[in-house]
């Protein structure tokens, strides 16, 4: 019996808004983050195929974007222009 590997995540559909102040565009007015289940969705605005994910959760990303040490982070990846 062989065991199956996760398949990938190439895109999402959606945005559920029951984190409050989950929803954040970063200062470059360019990249629109937000939670979805246990991912978080980074997508680029004015590209309607780019999305990027933040993944390693089991569970719901439970807190909001605007989480000083989750916000250093998306600098980290994303900085200001």
């Amino acid at each position: 019996m062989s065991t199956a590997s996760p398949l990938p995540l190439e895109s999402v559909i959606g945005f559920e808004g029951k984190v409050h102040g989950g929803l954040v565009l970063h200062p470059n007015g360019k990249t629109m983050l937000y939670p979805l289940g246990a991912t978080i969705v980074i997508k680029e605005l004015g590209d309607a195929f780019s999305q990027s994910f933040l993944q390693g959760h089991t569970d719901e990303v439970p807190y909001n974007l605007r989480s000083r040490s989750l916000y250093s982070t998306l600098y980290t990846i994303y900085p200001e222009p």
